[in-house]
């Protein structure tokens, strides 16, 4: 392993062990604050400069916001975002690279939000034409849901979800 991997699975394993921590709150709203925190930080470390990473909401060419999204993930030099606090901002859809879910526990629930974001992003990134500066994607908005916690009965699930919407479960 070299040194950028000891450094990559020690950050993994900090980020893991303040997770497990955060749940001492018992507290689901606190527990699920300080884990997004947690990750924000995370991937903010590891994100290159030019792309910023926030909660909040996109909003689209006519006005229209999407649902709450907890990170997401925009090109700085594309157009601007806007910062409503240091956390939160509304970042035109343009601009986004990634839409990310955080959750402590993966329910069923979740998938169909992500659904709803899906159909959302798919909408509006149809007929953007942005993709001379972004990788040839089809108009996809990659989208996440990382979940600290899932049952063996929804891993299964999940499988069978990625399937069905012709993603790649590797």
């Amino acid at each position: 392993m070299n040194r950028i991997q000891r450094i990559l699975q020690a950050r993994i394993k900090s980020l893991l062990l303040e997770a497990e921590a955060a749940a001492t709150t018992d507290h689901n709203s606190t527990t699920g604050a300080l884990r997004e925190g947690y990750l924000r930080k995370f991937l903010t470390d590891m994100t290159p400069w030019g792309i910023s990473l926030s909660g909040g909401v996109m909003i689209d060419l006519l006005d229209k916001p999407s649902q709450q999204i907890d990170l997401i993930a925009s090109l700085n030099s594309f157009v601007p975002r806007f910062l409503f606090n240091e956390t939160t901002s509304m970042v035109p859809v343009e601009a986004v690279l990634m839409a990310i879910e955080v959750k402590s526990e993966l329910k069923p629930e979740h998938l169909e939000q992500l659904n709803k974001q899906n159909a959302w992003i798919s909408k509006r990134v149809s007929w953007l034409n942005f993709q001379k500066s972004l990788p040839k994607n089809g108009g996809i908005l990659p989208t996440a849901i990382v979940s600290f916690d899932c049952s063996i009965k929804l891993k299964n699930r999940i499988v069978e979800w990625m399937r069905a919407k012709g993603a790649n479960s590797a």
